[in-house]
């Protein structure tokens, strides 16, 4: 549920996009940000943990660049999903009160994190920053770490609709990377979200210490365990290489 460093329509169900206000969320946005917070406060493996957290995704007044970046992802059709951009300190705190964190590591490096089936995602604040430059700058080219904060964004939206494993969260993150990323700059050609992830791939191969163990794509291949099989529905998906892929190459 932690998120570390990495038109064409994503296929993935698309639930109602809420219009929102700059002063207020409409009443069915409190009714659906209510009903999933209670169900995550209800959840027996959660318990009240999130309980901190649950103000926010109810009472939380999105600023311009949060609304926007919330509306891009309901673009892509991800969903009804709220973001929060929180300084760094902040972020750390928020992560403290829900996730027993005791890697100081780990706990600095952490860009995100989301709960599941609660619609919302709180993201470092530089990570929004890089977000909003890379919706921003089209038709230019995206930069890597652009590109980076995207898919960590995307990652998060996985653990939303329900996923907890960060290996298969990962996996279908990078499945939706192109489609999404390319759907968020409101583009058609999907050549600038291919080139990024490709060398997105790259830079993991040459800085495998810098890639948490828990964020690996052993197992996310074609025909693999988290294979969504987008790619029969026309979806561009481009796999990691073998070297990242197969379960035992260079581990």
């Amino acid at each position: 549920m932690l998120q570390g460093d990495g038109v064409v329509e994503s296929v993935r169900p698309s639930i109602s996009n809420r219009h929102r206000k700059t002063k207020e969320y409409t009443w069915g946005t409190y009714v659906r940000h209510s009903a999933g917070a209670l169900a995550v406060s209800a959840s027996v493996w959660i318990g009240p943990l999130y309980a901190p957290l649950i103000g926010d995704v109810v009472w939380h007044t999105e600023t311009g660049q949060e609304r926007a970046i919330s509306d891009s992802l309901a673009r892509a059709k991800i969903g009804d999903i709220s973001v929060r951009c929180l300084a760094r300190d902040d972020l750390t705190r928020r992560l403290s009160r829900v996730k027993d964190v005791t890697d100081q590591s780990l706990r600095e490096h952490v860009r995100g994190f989301a709960a599941p089936y609660v619609p919302e995602v709180w993201l470092r604040q530089d990570v929004c920053s890089r977000i909003t430059d890379y919706i921003n700058s089209y038709p230019r080219p995206g930069s890597p770490e652009q590109f980076s904060a995207v898919r960590a964004a995307i990652h998060e939206t996985e653990h939303v609709s329900g996923v907890t494993s960060e290996p298969e969260a990962e996996c279908r993150s990078v499945q939706h990377a192109i489609s999404v990323a390319t759907a968020m700059r409101r583009a058609t050609n999907t050549v600038d979200a291919t080139k990024l992830l490709k060398d997105n791939y790259v830079w993991q191969q040459q800085n495998p210490k810098k890639v948490w163990p828990d964020y690996n794509l052993h197992n996310c291949y074609r025909g693999g365990p988290y294979d969504l099989h987008l790619y029969e529905q026309g979806v561009p998906v481009v796999f990691p290489p073998d070297a990242l892929s197969h379960p035992n190459a260079g581990w």
